[in-house]
């Protein structure tokens, strides 16, 4: 987390988000970062078990643009052999104690197999809306079934229109809403130093210039 926080720490317009849900909350992301495109990090340490990363997986490749496994090395020997090749390797170990270095093994390239429906599953009901009233294609939809509305942007809107519309929705939304909507979001909003003025440097308080 830290070293993804230096690494954006000059851009404003990128947001980092601990435990994003997605596919309907079927599974969490450890770590999403929202900027130009929508990258997922999954984090396994040396006590945790392997067993649950396929079914995880499948679920975050209908949704972000990048993943990367970041683990120590002996999950990536195995996870080397069972994930796409499209897929980052980044390899953990720590020094000392609360200490860690990060070795790149393989960098993440695009997932060419995200799914628009999922994406559209990331959008709050009235985001929902929004993207539909923007484009105008409200008309009649309002009283109906959630699903239809979804229905109504696939029909209309292609992969990519749909992408930038997520991103700016999942980037304007308040730490507010964050906390109390459906998805339970666990998020802890970073402002780069540049932004922060003293009295409030290191207060996680939140900002994002669009």
């Amino acid at each position: 987390m830290t070293s993804l926080r230096a690494a954006h720490a000059d851009d404003p317009k990128t947001l980092i988000v601990e435990e994003l849900a997605v596919c309907d909350g079927s599974a969490r992301v450890d770590i999403a970062v929202l900027n130009g495109s929508l990258s997922g990090f999954e984090i396994k340490s040396e006590r945790d078990s392997l067993s649950r990363l396929k079914s995880q997986t499948k679920s975050y490749e209908r949704c972000f643009d990048t993943l990367t496994l970041v683990a120590p090395a002996r999950h990536l020997n195995h996870a080397r052999s069972t994930l796409p090749e499209w897929w980052g390797l980044t390899e953990v170990t720590e020094e000392r104690a609360r200490k860690w270095t990060l070795k790149t093994w393989r960098h993440p390239t695009a997932n060419n197999g995200v799914d628009a429906a999922s994406i559209i599953g990331l959008l709050w009901r009235s985001e929902i809306f929004a993207v539909l009233e923007r484009y105008r294609l409200d008309r009649g939809i309002r009283s109906k079934p959630m699903v239809n509305a979804r229905e109504r942007l696939l029909e209309h809107l292609d992969v990519q229109s749909i992408r930038e519309e997520v991103r700016l929705a999942l980037k304007s939304r308040g730490i507010g809403d964050l906390v109390q909507r459906r998805f339970d979001v666990v998020i802890r909003p970073y402002l780069p130093p540049s932004l922060c003025t003293p009295r409030r440097t290191g207060c996680g308080c939140f900002r994002l210039d669009l």
